[in-house]
């Protein structure tokens, strides 16, 4: 008799089915029990992410464990008797599926026992990621360096730690040299420990996250590190993580009010043989602009460096110099060829000595010189001096730009040196735009220039949607507007948003409400959404 076209889908299937994100983790579990012929692929399924090891500690016999309910945490498990290989061995059968370990609180006895009586073979022989995570409600978790031998093994590759309030860089050098030779990724994050300095101790942070780093520095196959914590940028620091070979990926969180330091381009680190030299994405956050100079400059033997992406926010306290000279030495020392993509957000922290000034084309030239950008981001200043002629010079210098924001406060006092006519050129030599954020003047109409290239004469090379944001927005004539849009997007499906500016001084908001209206009707005129 031919068995019904459930029971007859081969694993491979099934092993698809299974992982489908609807699926809870109970219904792999009912499924694994309710049928034979899924049993297999079900049951490892529903076993490869685990959310805290008690999950697992509960598969053994009643009898050799109890539970209590915490005062201050969650219910703690606890054992009642020395464990043997068939205590073990219901754990064993699910633990060998585990690939992902959410690591919540395990209590200190706990952690000694399973240490003192571990099971025969390897816990977790598939384990790729772990996680360690402490609050307030889950408690605070302290490795037992025994209980971790057991825990972690060489197959680990993604640890990520978190903690609310204090420093766990200690901890997290400890489980990285316990698998050295495998991770590849290192996420730390102490939450509100970042800008909190209540409890600091920064000598004994200096200690542990130098513990840390020269961990990471063994880490052969290490490509990933993020640290959101208090790091200072101290020239040591970054000379300790400068040295991971493999090192493709780095995020970094300094503290938004550590001390400016000095910094001199070609003195930072000039005994390091070799400096980040594998890293292509960087991301930064708080310091000063000038922090992120002493992260991409380039050692003596390479002259520019490979990088793809820059993410900076940073340089509350910075003045309008140092946005030139990041942006300066970002086009001397990178590859053209290689970056794609500049970020830059001034951080805006709300303090009275917090110094308020423009985006300027001096910001920005110097990565003009970087012709392969695609995605270039400004934003975080109060207002902008930009002009139409600026606007042409980056449309010409970025032919494969996809994404273009110049997310600035506008200061309606000043205005903006930008018009409509600054569309054209963005239209007429960036054939692969996406996204264009400006802060427009659009009470003049400028003339549309004739389609000068294939893309715009052409339907079938038009994109699948273009989205145009407009900030400042100043509008008399929404009809006349749509006019000139229409025509100027000839072959283009537009999104046209109007972005309210709520920390602008200068305008009142029966104003801020009229030119939002107004650009409404003229999305409403230009660019009709189809009839369904």
């Amino acid at each position: 008799m031919l068995a019904p076209p459930a029971l007859r889908i081969p694993p491979e299937i099934q092993n698809i089915i299974c992982h489908d994100v609807a699926l809870e983790r109970m219904d792999l579990v009912n499924l694994a029990l309710l049928c034979k012929r899924w049993h297999a692929v079900a049951d490892a399924a529903a076993w490869e992410n685990v959310d805290g090891m008690q999950s697992l500690l509960r598969l053994m016999p009643s009898n050799v464990w109890e539970e209590f309910e915490g005062e201050h945490t969650a219910s703690s498990l606890h054992f009642t008797c020395e464990l043997t290989k068939d205590d073990w061995a219901p754990v064993l059968a699910k633990s060998r599926y585990v690939r992902s370990l959410y690591m919540a609180y395990l209590h200190p006895d706990v952690q000694r026992d399973i240490a003192s009586y571990p099971p025969s073979q390897t816990l977790f022989p598939a384990l790729r990621e772990l996680c360690i995570e402490e609050s307030s409600e889950r408690g605070s978790i302290d490795m037992d360096p025994d209980f971790a031998d057991v825990l972690i093994p060489p197959t680990l590759s993604i640890l990520r730690v978190s903690s609310y309030w204090r420093d766990m860089c200690d901890q997290v050098a400890f489980v990285v040299k316990c698998c050295k030779e495998s991770v590849t990724e290192v996420y730390v994050k102490n939450w509100l420990y970042i800008t909190q300095e209540r409890d600091r101790k920064p000598d004994s942070e200096r200690v542990t996250l130098l513990e840390l780093l020269e961990a990471l520095k063994m880490c052969p196959r290490i490509s990933h590190v993020s640290l959101e914590l208090r790091l200072d940028p101290d020239p040591e620091l970054l000379q300790a993580l400068s040295q991971c070979p493999a090192l493709k990926v780095l995020e970094l969180s300094f503290g938004d009010d550590v001390p400016q330091q000095e910094w001199v381009p070609g003195r930072l680190l000039k005994n390091a043989a070799s400096r980040f030299p594998a890293m292509y994405d960087l991301r930064v956050y708080g310091g000063s602009f000038l922090d992120v100079l002493r992260i991409i400059e380039p050692d003596q033997q390479a002259s520019h460096r490979k990088l793809k992406s820059i993410y900076v926010h940073a340089g509350h306290f910075d003045e309008s110099q140092k946005l030139q000279s990041l942006t300066k030495y970002m086009k001397d020392w990178c590859d053209a060829s290689t970056l794609g993509q500049v970020t830059i957000r001034r951080a805006n922290i709300i303090r009275e000595d917090r110094q308020e000034w423009p985006l300027l084309f001096d910001h920005i030239n110097p990565l003009t010189m970087l012709s392969g950008l695609r995605d270039v981001l400004i934003g975080g200043l109060y207002g902008t001096r930009i002009t139409d002629n600026d606007c042409a010079t980056m449309a010409r210098a970025w032919h494969d730009l996809e994404s273009l924001s110049i997310g600035v406060t506008a200061d309606y006092e000043t205005g903006t040196g930008c018009t409509l006519q600054a569309l054209s050129p963005f239209v007429c030599h960036c054939p692969h735009l996406q996204l264009l954020c400006l802060p427009l003047d659009a009470i003049n109409i400028p003339e549309v220039p004739q389609p000068t290239t294939p893309f715009q004469q052409n339907e079938s090379k038009s994109r699948i949607l273009f989205r145009l944001d407009i900030s400042y927005g100043a509008i008399s004539d929404p009809h006349a507007v749509a006019d000139f849009l229409r025509e100027l997007f000839l072959h283009e499906r537009v999104w046209l948003r109007y972005r309210r500016n709520v920390m602008s001084q200068g305008l009142v908001m029966e104003e801020e409400s009229r030119r939002a209206n107004l650009w409404t009707t003229v999305r409403k005129l230009a660019f009709p959404v189809p009839k369904r």
